[in-house]
């Protein structure tokens, strides 16, 4: 019976709709008073002139028939409220351009909607629907939501189920959709030149979970707007432009909202830049432009990649400035240029608060011209120097074929002021004439997870050389970690202190997890010897690996300061070198300074060897300032080694 009278009901529905929309002076206000009292209306009804655009359900202000540039968008397609559930909500959005005004109507009494009408630029509005079951037989229905908007019309087909018994009820309530949003970030922060970020989202509940997604800016788009999901993970791509946007720092958001009436929001954030470009670029030559740029004091500056390189010649840097290389450029030294044998690609001299960040760009020099005959021999060349400086940072660059280091950070000119306070992350530095960094004078440095590479032709050739030259500078709080030193003609890590005193400031220095490999001379070399009294400090290295070279030490009998190297590992050096050679002072006695320490080290080798040459020297004792304990993993055991005269207090054990 039930049934028949639905059937009945829409017939009668469809009949009323051809009416309403062909007859003049028919409106939704005479659906509505009809005796059906379904609230079956067609939205909009302007003065009942079916020429009015309303009265069409367009969007009022559309001066054509296809609804101004306005896309209709509903999601979801289809909603069940089941045997329990009372409400669900469906999302409402224009996708195309302008404003477009819009109706939900049901054609159903036994749904109620709250925001059926309403406007949307761009941005999702929710429609709320709510069943009512009261007064209704057991049993399934269905229904149909149709929204109009700007001569558009979508549908959404709508279930609900009206159960027996209370137990029956119960039951099926246990069985319930239960959908719980997850979004796996907070915030999506593009900095100043990322163009794509990503966020996920699923469904950590049961059941089926409707979403719809909103940015509220315009320089975010997202890759949808809006899914489902029965448990699968949605990854949604957030794409930036920041084309025709002032510099500054720019936030908005991303709302998620769902038809459980679950949301979610991110952040977004993004720095828009000042182009160095903007002061021009010359292909022969833009070192005017981009010394204009970065003497204008700009607080940040970007320098684009223009799909060709920037070739200058040498660049000073200033005070207070971000300077950010965008992915892909090449800052490129001007061929026939430098001829000055301090000409550097960048130089800081007495600057501070300086960032100098370029993940994926390249300063590139020409080492092999500065040994051509037109050139005066010089070693300090370089494509970074800082001199004096206080508060910079360097990222993300390559450094390379500089005519002396990648990087030099020592004392300013006039030999007083160290450096301080210098930050070195992510940084390689590749085949430059010299080292890949030196460090002179300074204070507070952090060298982390960088790549020292292939440096060679002016020694010392390593990758890493910490060298004072002079007994006022300092080599105070510096620390090395995670960094890779390969290939490079002299040692991995030099650390050269000869020309300390007594007078000097003690030196704090510490290298951790490091690897050392393939260097043409020992992995490590550290020297100290020449003054009586020698420096204070501790010099330690923490869980370095060194393959395929080994460890030199040139200790002084006048130390007061301590050398460490512990849980290190030596491995696979090749044949004509030694793992370890030391030379050590004679001391009357061990004492907690000045002592040379192993401890928990390691050394690999399957050549009939020694593992150690420790030569003693001087005349002061007779005792070898060396302590510690060594693990020594070798085929061919001992090879006769035996502790020299005034070893003491190393233990060696032998793995065979």
């Amino acid at each position: 019976m039930y049934s028949s009278c639905v059937a009945r009901i829409c017939e009668v529905v469809a009949i009323c709709l051809v009416i309403l929309v062909s007859a003049p002076g028919c409106g939704p206000t005479d659906a509505a008073e009809s005796d059906l009292g379904f609230g079956v209306w067609v939205p909009g009804a302007g003065d009942g002139n079916p020429g009015d655009k309303a009265a069409l359900g367009e969007s009022a202000g559309s001066d054509d028939g296809e609804g101004g540039g306005t896309l209709l968008r509903v999601s979801p397609a289809e909603i069940d409220l089941g045997s329990v559930r009372q409400t669900v909500s469906i999302f409402v959005s224009n996708g195309g351009d302008g404003e477009m005004v819009f109706e939900v109507a049901a054609d159903v009494e036994w749904v109620r909607l709250d925001g059926a009408q309403g406007t949307s630029s761009g941005d999702w509005k929710k429609v709320v629907v709510t069943g009512d079951r009261s007064g209704l037989a057991p049993g399934d229905y269905e229904g149909q939501l149709t929204v109009f908007a700007a001569g558009q019309v979508e549908s959404v087909a709508l279930w609900m189920t009206v159960g027996g018994d209370p137990g029956e009820e119960e039951e099926e309530e246990e069985e319930e959709e239960d959908p719980v949003l997850h979004v796996d970030k907070d915030e999506l922060d593009f900095e100043w030149c990322t163009k794509r970020l990503s966020f996920v989202l699923h469904n950590a509940g049961t059941g089926r979970l409707n979403y719809v997604i909103d940015a509220t800016v315009p320089w975010a788009v997202l890759s949808q707007n809006a899914g489902e999901s029965t448990g699968e993970a949605d990854t949604i791509h957030v794409d930036v432009t920041r084309e025709n946007l002032g510099p500054g720092d720019y936030t908005g958001s991303i709302t998620i909202e769902t038809d459980f009436d679950q949301s979610h929001t991110l952040t977004l954030r993004m720095i828009v830049l000042t182009s160095a470009a903007s002061w021009g670029f010359a292909q022969e030559d833009s070192t005017a432009a981009l010394q204009a740029a970065i003497s204008s004091g700009v607080p940040r500056l970007m320098i684009p990649n223009m799909g060709q390189p920037w070739i200058v010649r040498p660049i000073i840097l200033v005070s207070n400035q971000e300077i950010y290389i965008e992915p892909g450029t090449l800052v490129l030294a001007k061929e026939g240029e430098f001829h000055g044998v301090g000409h550097c690609l960048f130089s800081g001299v007495n600057v501070q608060n300086i960032v100098l960040s370029g993940y994926g760009a390249i300063l590139r020099m020409r080492r092999e011209d500065y040994d051509g005959p037109d050139y005066e021999h010089s070693e300090w060349r370089h494509c970074l120097k800082l001199e004096g400086c206080r508060n910079v940072q360097v990222l993300g660059l390559t450094l390379e074929q500089a005519g002396g280091d990648g990087i030099c950070v020592g004392p300013a000119p006039d030999g007083h002021i160290p450096c301080r306070d210098i930050l070195i992350r992510d940084v390689t530095c590749d085949e430059n004439y010299r080292q890949g960094i030196s460090v002179t004078s300074a204070e507070g440095v952090q060298i982390q997870n960088c790549v020292l590479s292939n440096s060679s032709g002016h020694n010392p050739q390593a990758g890493l050389d910490l060298e004072p030259n002079t007994a006022q500078d300092i080599l105070r709080n510096i620390a090395i970690s995670d960094c890779r030193i390969e290939g490079n003609t002299g040692s991995g890590i030099l650390v050269n202190l000869q020309y300390l005193d007594g007078l000097s400031q003690d030196v704090s220095v510490r290298f951790e997890d490091c690897l050392i490999t393939d260097s043409g001379e020992p992995s490590i070399r550290v020297k100290l010897n020449g003054w009586d009294p020698a420096p204070g400090g501790l010099l330690e290295f923490v869980n370095c690996t060194c393959r395929h070279t080994g460890l030199y030490v040139h200790w002084s009998e006048a130390a007061v300061m301590q050398l460490r190297f512990a849980d290190c590992t030596w491995s696979d050096v090749a044949e004509g070198l030694d793992p370890l050679w030391l030379d050590l002072p004679l001391v009357a006695g061990l004492t907690s300074e000045g002592q040379v320490e192993l401890r928990d080290c390691v050394v690999y080798d399957d050549l009939a060897r020694q593992f150690a040459r420790i030569r003693s020297f001087g005349e002061g004792g007779s005792v070898l300032n060396l302590v510690g304990n060594v693990d020594v993993f070798n085929p061919h055991g001992s090879c006769g080694w035996t502790p020299p005269d005034g070893l003491i207090a190393l233990d060696v054990t032998f793995h065979y």
